[in-house]
């Protein structure tokens, strides 16, 4: 095999991608978790946009011509140019205060503040905006970078402290502050502010902050319409960004105006002079005018004819309408008191009447049911009053009543008639039992009143005896007094009582019956009678009835005596329940009778408060009508004033149009000028304020998504990728592992792939290729029959040298297995070994038995391997065990590129070696050597 020749296969790089596979996920997510880190910590930008339209044409210079098609740079680069120039940008940065920022953040927290704020724009979270500092017309013209220190004392005076000069002014909010070479005015201090905390401020200079603006903003413009600009502007403030496009669109549209108004000065000068002449006449007429104001202000206290006839004719049109209205009412009142119309509409007591109107209706509906149920239940006893003496004294006490009654009302009638109550006294039409007692010394309304009153209690009276006579009227004595809701309470509680009574008298009744039935238990009336006179009663019947029951103990004698017991226990029993019937039976009586009084004095208040609401009717619409008489009386009066007033409004009216048509005459002089002389000018400016923003910067929602999913995937993927060609470059100039494609390329035997799984001395399961494998490992030591020795050189592959022993046993093989793996670890169970009967620690070799095949333990570490396998002392122990086993294997752990290895494979026929990570120039030696035909490889 020539030196320089390498031999790489697709299998090759196919096993070494098996092999590294591990680092290459491991690079990925390095790789993946750096470019994750790098864009966590990118700073978070909105994005804003806003339209700006061009006027078509523009007499003077405007954005679309130079954005013009001749020129030869874009419309971007030319848009760029203008609104990004540095006298509109300046313009910008000092309004806003762009050169000025707060930075009192650590880097961990600005770096937190930024993973926060990715990780929020990456899930779709809505960001709060930036809580900072608002600066408005600063103004630093320095060329280096200025720090100052600014503290708040309150939340409106701060203190402003230069870093190296340590210079101190204090400042107010909204107000300038001047400080060396600047000035700046703060607008608004952040929300999160602490008072007397230090908070860092930064000016920087004006052309950094210029051109850090222009690589930002972008200026588009719109290809389906040439006369519209798209201007975007990405920064973290999206509140200031917004504020620094539309004060960018605004600049420029002042700039545009600055330049209108130097063209458009001299006309307007020429204008000025005429308008002084015309404004000359125009003041002598306004002289005659304000005279005529002044006159008319100081007469009738009114500054225009238009004022004083509002002032007067509203309120005579709204007092005709007014008194119309009244009329209406009035009329509708006396029609509702004669019963022509049934309730009373668009009147101020008309929810007072509607509420007395509904509260008799529900009295007069429950005043007919009693009245009903008094009449069927009182019929045959009004017959039997009508005969008798108590009966006709109580209509002659009603009668005496009804007569006082009339009489009260002839009195009251004679009070209304005559001019005074003194003088209706004197005169003896007033009965003196009616004269109590000061009445004498009471005024003649409040007498009146009195008398009213008293009247009106008589009407009752009258009305509840009138009611009365269809109705018996005995009721008991001890309900005189109560009121309606009492009544209705107490008749609600006495027909419960009155219920249960009757419930129980027939519950007696059905006892009383069933009691002489002699199927009847009458045991059973134990849980129904409770009291002690009936339980005692039961009780004797139920023992007598025991003892009946005992048949063949007692006589006929004695069973005779027992029913008769029976029998008169049972009479006892019966007299007793018509007794408590009896009783039962008082008790509703008692409770029809106050039953039948309650109703009766429920009937009785229902007529007083029915009396009461008519009388509260009528007073009610008597003082409204009351009223209607005294309001009309004044809008009579204030009618005849108005008019008297409006007599001399004609003649104002001719003198005041008179000095109106001087000034309008004048003023459309005036005007007429104006338009003459600016209508070029006027034109071109209203041109000029087409060129303006058409949509301001709108705050966006959302953040640009930092697409961190897509990078970490990106970043995964360059990761995984870089490392494999990373690992390719490294074996194809360094050598790839030898594979099996790779080795019978180089014509050399190969037994096949082995596992992992083979390792140990105790295999559970071998894989169908595993066990090929071994097979041919088998087959290549045993085809030549000279073969006694072997060796196994498994480096760093599994020892499958117990399987393979166990797998030539099986053919009838007497094998010894010598393990020489000097450098592994290993046990007490070992001891001893051949390493002890080498140094002649054990005088006999330690064979062992196993199930199939013989085996010799290593017995320790050591590291001279290379020297023992080499001595002669070895050479003859292996000689001992060649008479006396078929085959002899010895299986070291050796890397197949080390001198043990070497010194092992010289030693025996023939050697197997385990090929895991060994290249072609590792394995030259074997590669190379006239022997190689003795040796056969297994690849892992």
């Amino acid at each position: 095999m020539n030196e320089e020749e390498r031999i790489i296969c697709l299998s090759d790089i196919k096993r070494l991608y098996f092999r590294i596979r591990k680092k290459l996920v491991y690079s990925a997510a390095i790789c993946s978790l750096s470019f994750t880190v790098i864009f966590l910590f990118m700073p978070i930008k909105f994005p804003v946009e806003a339209t700006f339209k061009e006027s078509k044409e523009s007499p003077t210079l405007s954005l679309k011509e130079i954005l013009g098609a001749d020129s030869k740079l874009s419309a971007e680069a030319q848009a760029a140019d203008v609104m990004k120039s540095r006298t509109i940008l300046t313009r910008v940065i000092q309004k806003l205060g762009l050169q000025v920022v707060s930075d009192d953040q650590m880097i961990i927290q600005k770096a937190l503040h930024l993973l926060r704020d990715n990780l929020k724009a990456q899930f779709g979270a809505i960001l709060q905006n930036q809580d900072s500092f608002i600066f408005e017309d600063v103004v630093y013209k320095g060329e280096k970078k200025k720090t100052y220190q600014i503290t708040f004392k309150n939340a409106h005076e701060f203190v402003l402290t230069a870093v190296k000069s340590k210079v101190q002014i204090e400042g107010i909010i909204n107000q300038k502050v001047e400080v060396e070479d600047l000035s700046f005015t703060i607008k608004k201090p952040p929300n999160s502010v602490i008072l007397n905390k230090s908070y860092c401020l930064l000016f920087h200079p004006l052309q950094k902050v210029i051109q850090k603006l222009q690589e930002e903003i972008r200026i588009v413009k719109n290809k389906n319409n040439k006369s519209l600009f798209k201007l975007n502007y990405h920064h973290r403030d999206k509140v200031l960004a917004a504020r620094t496009i539309d004060a960018l669109m605004l600049s420029y549209q002042e700039y545009l105006q600055e330049e209108h108004e130097k063209t458009t000065k001299a006309q307007l000068d020429y204008l000025g002079k005429r308008q002084d002449d015309l404004n000359g006449k125009l003041e002598i007429a306004l002289n005659e005018h304000v005279s005529y104001l002044k006159e008319n202000l100081s007469q009738n206290g009114f500054f225009s004819l238009d004022q004083e006839m509002q002032t007067l004719l509203t309120p005579h049109i709204s007092g005709v309408e007014k008194m119309r209205l009244l009329e209406l009412e009035e009329k509708r009142l006396n029609d509702f008191e004669s019963g022509a119309i049934s309730y009373v509409n668009e009147s101020p007591i008309r929810e007072e009447i509607t509420g007395l109107e509904k509260e008799r209706e529900i009295l007069q509906s429950e005043k007919d049911l009693l009245g009903l149920s008094l009449q069927f239940c009182d019929l045959p006893k009004l017959a039997e009053m009508s005969k008798s003496t108590n009966s006709k004294e109580v209509l002659f006490a009603s009668d005496i009543q009804l007569k006082r009654v009339k009489e009260l009302k002839k009195i009251r009638s004679k009070l209304e008639e005559a001019n005074t109550v003194f003088q209706t006294i004197l005169s003896g039409d007033i009965p003196k039992q009616f004269l109590q007692n000061g009445i004498t010394g009471m005024s003649n309304q409040n007498l009146k009143k009195h008398m009213e009153d008293y009247i009106r209690a008589l009407s009752i009276k009258e009305k509840t005896l009138t009611d009365g006579f269809y109705y018996s009227n005995e009721a008991s004595p001890e309900f005189e007094g109560i009121d309606l809701s009492t009544a209705k309470s107490l008749y609600v509680s006495y027909n419960n009582k009155l219920d249960k009574v009757q419930s129980e008298i027939q519950h007696l009744e059905f006892v009383r019956a069933q009691i002489n039935d002699p199927n009847f238990e009458t045991t059973s009336l134990i849980a129904v009678l409770q009291d002690p006179i009936s339980q005692q009663i039961i009780s004797k019947i139920s023992n007598t009835s025991h003892l009946l029951k005992d048949e063949k103990n007692i006589s006929e004698k004695e069973k005779v005596r027992f029913l008769s017991e029976i029998a008169l226990q049972k009479s006892i029993l019966e007299n007793h329940l018509l007794e408590m019937l009896g009783i039962q039976q008082i008790n509703a009586d008692l409770f029809k009778h106050k039953i039948r009084s309650l109703q009766k004095i429920r009937l009785d208040r229902i007529n007083q408060r029915l009396s009461i609401l008519d009388k509260q009717k009528k007073d009610h619409i008597a003082a409204r009508k009351k009223a209607l008489t005294f309001e009309k009386t004044l809008l009579e009066k204030n009618a005849q004033e108005l008019k008297h007033q409006m007599h001399s409004l004609p003649e104002k009216w001719r003198l005041e149009n008179l000095l109106k048509l001087k000034v309008d005459i004048g003023s459309k002089m005036m005007e007429a000028l104006t338009q003459i002389v600016e209508s070029k000018t006027i034109s071109q400016h209203l041109h000029q304020i087409q060129s303006k923003p058409l949509d301001t910067a709108l705050l966006p929602i959302k953040p640009i998504s930092p697409n961190l999913f897509l990078f970490t995937l990106l970043g995964a993927l360059l990761g995984f990728m870089g490392a494999f060609f990373y690992w390719v470059c490294k074996y194809v100039f360094h050598g790839f592992p030898l594979s099996m494609e790779t080795l019978t390329s180089y014509k050399k035997h190969c037994s096949g792939d082995i596992s992992d799984r083979c390792d140990g001395k105790e295999v559970e399961h071998i894989s169908d290729s595993d066990f090929e494998t071994l097979r041919k490992a088998a087959f290549f030591l045993t085809e030549d029959k000279k073969v006694q020795t072997a060796s196994l050189i498994s480096g760093y592959g599994p020892n499958y040298s117990y399987t393979l022993a166990n797998l030539l046993a099986k053919r009838g093989l007497n094998i010894l297995l010598i393990q020489c793996t000097f450098q592994a670890r290993y046990s007490q169970k070992d001891m001893p070994g051949i390493l002890g009967y080498i140094n002649d620690e054990v005088k006999k070799a330690p064979i062992r038995k196993e199930k199939s095949f013989d085996l010799i333990t290593t017995g320790g570490t050591t590291r001279f391997g290379a020297e023992i396998l080499g001595s002669d002392k070895f050479k003859k122990i292996l000689d001992e065990f060649k008479k006396n086993y078929d085959l002899v294997i010895i299986n070291s752990k050796a890397l197949p590129a080390l001198a043990e290895a070497k010194v092992l494979q010289n030693l025996v026929d023939r050697s197997i070696i385990t090929v895991k990570h060994e290249t072609a120039d590792d394995l030259r030696d074997y590669l190379q050597t006239e022997k190689s035909k003795h040796l056969s490889f297994i690849t892992t």
